[in-house]
């Protein structure tokens, strides 16, 4: 047991990290007033080393993994931009503008980057394709069943297919995932029966759908207590209903950690053992009496 103290303010909430890659995990702080500094944060889950790469950018909304680095997209007066960075490296490697475009979460293979746009001019969501290389757009897929005003934070790609939760319809809450099979060029929707899915982890041909929203949105955090687990060689949906709320969760092969809240708004830590669901943990977590207001911003499991 042990703690580690990381010169950044502010870590994302609202993002789909923690990325995974090879014993490490990364997340991101977006600074704040006083500390006017955004960082791509890495940390080595044997020796809880921290690297922080220094993002060039204003308005971070979310990043990506690269084999090479990592991907950062941000928005700023009417264009998103596509910027890739090497771990601990000042500057950006490369960088496109999408003129037009509401970029907000995207996912890379070796050769490409899938990146969720909805577009300001033509109206439509739709799944732009870029190399890795250079960021140079090749191709768009078109989500004709998204709604516009729809803003994904988490996208993966699973059996060789991109999934992304459709969280909500306007007011109300949606149920759907949005599927992209990439060797056809088609989109379809999968409909979950349970409101607001909003984060999604793979592990595999398994995909894990976090049935959540933020700050909260319809309903008290505490109440969003539904996963559901899709099976993308069928596409069949099972769902479960956990101890506590959800804001954040990570998945391994065999076990979800969970970061949530209780009816008082205590952050609680609960785990499960999978596949079966089996609880193992439920913990009431209190910020440190040296950092009263702190929160529980994330939680991550090592890799098995």
């Amino acid at each position: 047991m042990g703690e580690v103290h990381i010169r950044v303010q502010g870590l994302s909430v609202t993002d789909q990290t923690p990325l995974h890659n090879s014993g490490e995990v990364t997340t991101f702080a977006t600074g704040s007033a006083n500390y006017d500094q955004s960082n791509i944060v890495t940390i080595s889950l044997p020796t809880c080393r921290v690297v922080l790469t220094r993002l060039d950018e204003d308005a971070t909304f979310n990043l990506a993994s690269l084999s090479d680095g990592y991907l950062s997209i941000s928005n700023l007066n009417r264009a998103s931009y596509l910027r890739k960075y090497a771990t601990g490296v000042s500057g950006t490697a490369s960088e496109t503008a999408y003129e037009g475009d509401f970029i907000t979460t995207a996912v890379a293979d070796k050769e490409h980057v899938y990146a969720e746009t909805a577009n300001m001019q033509s109206g439509e969501v739709s799944i732009i394709i870029a190399r890795s290389g250079d960021l140079t757009e090749t191709g768009r897929i078109a989500l004709p069943f998204v709604p516009l005003e729809e803003t994904e934070e988490s996208i993966v790609l699973s059996a060789g297919k991109l999934v992304l939760p459709i969280s909500h319809n306007g007011d109300s809450e949606d149920t759907r995932l949005a599927v992209v099979d990439l060797a056809t060029g088609s989109s379809h929707p999968i409909d979950l029966k349970s409101p607001s899915p909003f984060y999604v982890r793979a592990v595999g041909d398994t995909v894990y759908v976090a049935h959540t929203f933020m700050n909260p949105g319809f309903r008290p955090l505490s109440q969003y207590r539904h996963i559901s687990v899709v099976n993308m060689a069928d596409e069949s949906v099972t769902g479960h209903d956990l101890q506590s709320g959800i804001s954040r969760f990570d998945v391994s092969d065999h076990m979800m950690a969970v970061l949530g809240e209780d009816s008082d708004e205590t952050s609680i830590l609960h785990t499960y053992e999978l596949p079966g669901f089996r609880p193992l943990v439920n913990m009431r977590l209190a910020p440190p009496a040296s950092v009263p207001d702190a929160y529980a911003a994330n939680v991550f499991l090592a890799e098995s």
